[in-house]
């Protein structure tokens, strides 16, 4: 999208090209917790220390002040609660899509399918993990019929149009069935044919001045959900005995304060009692001074 970077940027899997001819739209599809997978032709590693909605938020925000008063089509497209907000952003374009899961799963039942043409072997719309996903997969469909049936405003757009779709529900299929399962081989399949489907979508909308992205990503790397045993009895020993288990002590919010604080005001008192100490003890006895004239037993009188 033409958009200047702070850092040195290099990354074989795109290469940039005049301003003048930056994509009219990007389009994300992306994976969650499905890293290790191979979900288009051609692969390149991507490092990133973000999660992936922070990276919509900002490629957003950058176009948004790029085109600062313009209606702007950047939306996010997830089969959650979240997606009713994007339609009420956009009610025109997107009236005939409904994320209702019992229409969903009519629809996913019908002819209306995404995978009519497509036959079902291992997966099953009984199931909640097979359902979850394959409504996924319909919705980002849905999306993209929709924005076809509505293609005039789609280009009444003038900014750059920024389409994330991701899916959750693979990773529920991945560790239900297990990576080498099937089930996850079938789930693979059908994320590949949902990958070409949205990208003849978007050759028709966009002709060739788009850009499309598949991210096989694991930004989360969650802890599995162990329970660990523990008996009262080692609770009590570790408490008792909490030295023997070399355990550090525990200091309240307020002691890095409170220490500077004391340390200092001490140190300034003791530097400040030393110099007046010291000037007293290198006093000149010879002098006048009205110290000598307010101790002495008898008042001098100036001459």
């Amino acid at each position: 999208m033409a958009f200047s970077f702070s850092k040195d940027f290099r990354w074989n899997g795109i290469k940039s090209s005049t301003f003048f001819e930056r994509p009219e739209a990007t389009v994300v599809v992306e994976f969650d917790g499905v890293d290790n997978v191979d979900i288009a032709n051609n692969k390149f590693p991507l490092t990133a220390d973000v999660d992936s909605s922070m990276a919509y938020s900002v490629v957003a925000d950058k176009i948004s002040a790029r085109y600062p008063g313009e209606q702007l089509l950047t939306m996010k497209v997830t089969n959650d609660n979240n997606f009713y907000s994007v339609i009420a952003e956009y009610p025109d374009m997107l009236n005939n899509v409904d994320p209702d899961p019992e229409r969903m799963e009519q629809k996913l039942g019908s002819k209306e399918s995404a995978f009519a043409d497509k036959a079902l072997h291992l997966l099953n719309l009984s199931k909640i993990v097979d359902k979850e996903f394959l409504s996924e997969m319909q919705l980002f469909i849905d999306v993209v019929n929709a924005l076809l049936l509505n293609e005039k405003r789609v280009h009444l757009f003038k900014a750059n149009d920024l389409i994330w779709m991701q899916s959750l529900a693979l990773k529920n299929v991945k560790e239900t069935y297990g990576l080498n399962s099937p089930q996850m081989t079938e789930a693979l399949e059908i994320a590949k044919y949902i990958i070409k489907k949205i990208d003849s979508g978007l050759k028709e909308l966009y002709g060739d001045n788009y850009l499309m992205l598949a991210l096989a990503v694991d930004f989360h790397n969650e802890v599995p959900k162990t329970r660990m045993g523990r008996s009262l009895l080692v609770a009590d020993t570790a408490t008792v005995n909490g030295s023997s288990i070399n355990l550090s002590p525990s200091y309240d919010e307020d002691y890095p304060a409170m220490f500077n604080i004391i340390f200092f005001i001490s140190l300034l008192l003791s530097l400040t009692v030393f110099a007046i100490a010291l000037g007293m003890w290198f006093i000149d006895p010879g002098r006048d001074s009205i110290i000598y004239r307010m101790t002495s037993q008898r008042m001098k009188k100036d001459q």
